[in-house]
């Protein structure tokens, strides 16, 4: 048998390096790659996730909506049923108003009407005729010592609507 030799052959180490150089280059390549896929999958989970958090906002907005909807309608009906406890309640939030004033010792109410809560709240819904079906009430002015002024029944040199609401005359009963 004729004996086997072994030789080594090693090439030139400018071609090694480059052999090598693009082994990294390939292994550089693949790794980018993989960033890039991984950036755009982080990206549309994103987008994904912001339109979704968008549609839960929107659908609790609507449930809200709907929830007071819902509310506001068995409100009315409720009042719609029992004017007299409408009544009441207003009633109620205007002395409640008269309390915390009279208990604020810092609060400077000044008006020139006998009606202060009155003047305060505004008129008396109570006192207000009703309208229904379109038809006009036989008195349209309000029962009371006080009356808003509209600025066309105003005298030519009365005061203005002011900034905190109108101006307000005082009637007085004809002898």
């Amino acid at each position: 048998m004729p004996g086997v030799a072994f030789t080594r052959v090693s090439l030139p180490s400018a071609i090694t390096a480059s052999l090598e150089a693009r082994r990294l280059s390939a292994v550089r390549l693949a790794e980018a790659a993989d960033r890039y896929a991984l950036e755009e999958r982080r990206i549309a989970d994103h987008a994904r996730l912001v339109a979704q958090e968008a549609e839960a906002s929107r659908a609790g907005v609507e449930r809200e909506a709907d929830a007071e909807a819902l509310r506001l309608a068995r409100m009315e009906e409720r009042l719609a049923a029992n004017p007299a406890a409408a009544r009441y309640d207003l009633e109620l939030a205007r002395i409640r108003v008269a309390e915390q004033l009279a208990g604020n010792s810092r609060a400077v109410v000044s008006m020139g009407a006998q009606n202060l809560m009155g003047g305060l709240l505004g008129p008396d819904p109570a006192a207000a005729p009703v309208i229904t079906d379109g038809a006009t009430p036989a008195a349209a002015t309000p029962a009371g010592p006080t009356a808003a002024a509209t600025p066309a029944a105003a005298p030519p040199n009365a005061p203005g609507p002011t900034a905190g609401g109108s101006a307000r005359t005082r009637s007085t009963p004809s002898a």
